[in-house]
This record gives C-alpha cells, structure tokens and sequence, in this order.
C-alpha cells in the first residue's frame, strides 16, 4: 500500500492567514496612494495616533510583506487614511475603476514629482559644474602668471650674478 503526501494541516490556515493580510496591505496600499499619501507622511501620521515607532521604513516593509501588520495597527490606519476598517478587509479595491484610476493618478504625480526633482538636481549640477570650471579656469591662468612671474625672477636674478 502506498503512503499519500499528506500536507500538515497546520499550514493550510497559515498560508490562508498570509494570503489574507496580504491583501489587506495590498488594500492599504491602493488606499494610501489613492489619496496621494506618502509612505513618510502615513508612518507621521501613524505616530500621531499613538504608533511611535511607525517610520517611512515601517510602511515599506509592511507593504512589502516582511513585517506583519498588528490588528492595533490596522484600525490606525483606517483611522489615517480615513475609511471605515470594514473596507480594509474587503480585499483589493483592484475591481474598482475609480480607486485604479486614483491609484494611477496618484503614481503619475509621484513619478512627475520624482522627474521634477530629478531635473531640479541636474540644473544644479550643471550649475555646479559651470562654477567649478570657472574656477578652475582661473586657478590655471594664476598658477600660469605665477610660474611667468617665478621664472622671470630666477632670470632676473641669474644675470645679475
């Protein structure tokens, strides 16, 4: 008689308990970029609300899923991102035409932001690198005047010997 793999029964629920909050976060995450809140500015609020030791690396790893999310917790952030904890629960909102379309919305503008940035750096940079040119265009012409100047003394003073 052959034995059949049975999977330990202890692992089904557990799996079902990560597939759960996995899209609750997932849910968290569509909620927060829907209102175009930031992982710094949810884990401020967090904090405010008695999560002291809520950082932007905090929301990161919960969205990533390498931190587990706290039941206290979860009622913080339904309390944060302003809806009832019920609708945390209901799973992704990724049937919602209107919560996908804020949700686009929202990382258009953090992307648009990010590449306003980006070109903000890069004209300081170019800005950075004209002075340094400049200055270091001035530095070659003294360090030429004053090599002239040093030879002409080392001539002037080799005659009058």
């Amino acid at each position: 008689m052959a034995l059949r793999h049975q999977e330990d029964p202890g692992t089904a629920p557990d799996r079902m308990a990560d597939n759960f909050e996995r899209l609750i976060v997932e849910r968290c995450r569509e909620v927060r970029t829907a209102r175009r809140l930031s992982q710094v500015a949810l884990a401020t609020e967090m904090a405010r609300r008695g999560f002291p030791a809520w950082s932007q690396a905090t929301v990161s790893n919960t969205e990533a899923g390498t931190r587990p999310l706290r039941l206290a917790e979860l009622a913080g952030l339904a309390d944060v991102l302003d809806v009832p904890l019920a609708s945390l629960l209901d799973g992704p909102a990724t049937g919602d035409p209107a919560a996908a379309q804020a949700a686009a919305e929202g990382a258009l503008a953090d992307a648009a932001a990010a590449d306003q940035a980006a070109r903000d750096a890069l004209r300081a940079a170019e800005v950075a690198a004209a002075d340094a040119a400049r200055r270091l265009a001035l530095a070659r012409a003294n360090l030429t005047r004053l090599r002239a100047r040093q030879q002409t003394s080392t001539t002037s003073t080799g005659r009058e010997g």
